[in-house]
């Protein structure tokens, strides 16, 4: 029988609640390899209309932006500053 390399992927609805602050909706989709090739993630976004596919999608084009922003820094020597408004 043929294993898929297809991503497993399971969503679910919850309520991210802190004290003080109102209740946020969230959407969080599980997402991992079916053989076991990368660990499994829980990526969370608040658009409750949003499928797993799409979490995922973001959640890559995500992640080359953040790549792209280290190698920046380590290679390029560009640092990242935080500004206070008055």
């Amino acid at each position: 029988m043929p294993v898929s390399r297809a991503p497993q992927n399971f969503q679910y609805n919850a309520v991210w609640y802190h004290p003080g602050m109102p209740a946020v909706p969230l959407r969080w989709a599980r997402v991992r390899g079916p053989l076991g090739q990368f660990k499994t993630k829980t990526l969370l976004c608040t658009d409750q209309r949003t499928t797993p596919r799409q979490i995922l999608t973001w959640f890559v084009r995500r992640w080359q932006v953040e790549v792209t922003f280290h190698e920046v820094r380590t290679h390029l020597g560009v640092e990242t500053r935080l500004l206070a408004s008055a």
